[in-house]
């Protein structure tokens, strides 16, 4: 049920409809409370919206205290953060940044997000 409400929900992004895709991502949430996936996936809806204020970081912010090492959260929570020039925010780990580490984390990002259609392969 949970992974069918997340496939819905991405499938309405898609289409270019982040509202029904919200509706979708809720009820996940809803539906499992322990799991951080349709807490980002609100994220990612939000940032289609015209107007989606506080609503992307605070999503992000719930997926990582659900669950501190999800990649994903922490990365797009790392670019929302840079976008407000937060600069120590948007670390994605604690110490000296160390790039490698970075870039790797950010392909598995890419990884994930490429099959729902999310990213291009260009």
């Amino acid at each position: 049920m949970y992974a069918n409400l997340i496939d819905e929900g991405y499938a309405c992004l898609r289409r270019s409809d982040p509202e029904t895709a919200l509706h979708y991502f809720r009820r996940a949430a809803e539906y499992d409370e322990r799991r951080p996936q349709a807490h980002f996936a609100m994220a990612v809806a939000y940032l289609e919206l015209p107007e989606s204020g506080e609503n992307v970081v605070v999503e992000l912010e719930t997926a990582l205290n659900l669950d501190p090492s999800y990649v994903p959260a922490r990365a797009y929570l790392g670019i929302e953060r840079l976008k407000h020039y937060d600069i120590e925010g948007a670390r994605i780990g604690k110490g000296p940044l160390r790039w490698s580490n970075e870039l790797a984390r950010l392909h598995q990002v890419c990884r994930i997000l490429l099959p729902y259609g999310l990213l291009s392969k260009e």
